[in-house]
């Protein structure tokens, strides 16, 4: 994936916001785009509606089906009671040295068996949410979220839940170009970070909970 840039538009209503605070660095926007680069990799690596986490799932419960279809041949075929095995042409088809030939393909069968138990896990995917429940921000939104309202109190802004406020209006310039956002939905996360830094559940981030706490 290409490394994410604004465009010169984006950065402008991006800048805009910031400039309230000081005027926008040349650092600002290199860090400003490495996180919603990085949000976009991670979206599209974990999120169970990401399209290519959907053909990725698809593909791993293809292995899964014919990696078993074919152990499950292989042992029907050792089975056979005519011998010599009738494996044998195909294990030394598939080594150097037809004297290494079973020794090869016993350490190919085990290989292929943790394929298809390593495939078979990530079938499962990722849940949108280690919280669970029908959440409709996944961790990953969440994560990209607070990582924007962390650098906006970090430049001196105040964490308003306001969706007309310029903390929300700094969030939804920024994150706009790589996800679609209602200022409705960043205040109800504003508001659930309050709600969980008021109960002392600040997570590791002590700066932003000490922000949203006034402190």
């Amino acid at each position: 994936m290409a490394s994410f840039q604004y465009s010169d538009d984006q950065w402008e209503r991006v800048a805009a916001q910031l400039a309230r605070h000081g005027e926008p660095t040349d650092d600002d926007r290199g860090y400003l785009e490495n996180l919603a680069h990085n949000y976009q990799w991670f979206r599209d690596y974990t999120d169970p509606a990401s399209p290519e986490v959907e053909t990725a799932k698809t593909l791993y419960q293809d292995i899964v089906k014919h990696a078993g279809e074919l152990l499950r041949s292989l042992d029907a075929l050792a089975a056979l009671p005519t011998k010599p095995s009738r494996l044998i042409p195909l294990q030394i088809a598939m080594a150097d040295d037809p004297l290494e030939a079973r020794a090869v393909y016993d350490y190919w069968k085990r290989l292929t068996q943790k394929q298809q138990e390593s495939a078979a896990h990530e079938a499962i995917g990722f849940p949108k949410s280690v919280r669970g429940g029908n959440r409709s921000r996944g961790d990953v939104l969440d994560d990209y979220l607070r990582k924007l309202l962390e650098f906006w109190i970090a430049r001196g802004g105040y964490p308003g839940k306001s969706p007309t406020g310029p903390c929300i209006q700094f969030i939804l310039a920024a994150a706009g170009p790589v996800v679609p956002l209602e200022a409705n939905t960043v205040s109800h996360f504003i508001r659930e970070q309050s709600s969980r830094h008021a109960n002392g559940q600040h997570d590791g981030h002590v700066a932003l909970w000490r922000a949203l706490r006034g402190l």
